[in-house]
């Protein structure tokens, strides 16, 4: 895989990621406590797409010759992404994100 083909792959996840902390700040912020269950099974929906999307690109990301700097950094970004989502198990994720989203709203009606 060329390293533009990483960058490609790498806009793709930073797009999944943007729209997952989107969610989790209308949540934090404008989110009516009735939606937020259905929020937070679309949030661990993205995740679970994010977390396939970065094992895809695992084997050629070990073999990628960095060309630059902000190559490398983005090597060593989602390298350091994919050794967490391997070492725990998709349904363990999930359920951590469905669980972190749906506390954001507990959290902000405790602080009022």
């Amino acid at each position: 895989m060329s390293s533009n083909s990483i960058l490609t792959k790498f806009k793709e996840i930073w797009a999944i990621n943007h729209a997952i902390r989107l969610m989790g700040w209308d949540i934090e912020t404008y989110m009516p406590p009735e939606g937020i269950s259905y929020r937070a099974e679309e949030m661990a929906t993205l995740n679970s797409l994010r977390r396939r999307k970065l094992l895809e690109i695992k084997g050629e990301l070990d073999n990628l010759d960095p060309k630059n700097d902000m190559e490398a950094g983005i090597k060593r970004v989602l390298g350091r992404e994919i050794k967490y989502i391997e070492s725990i198990p998709e349904e363990i994720d999930m359920e951590i994100n469905k669980l972190t989203a749906e506390s954001a709203v507990v959290w902000r009606n405790a602080r009022l």
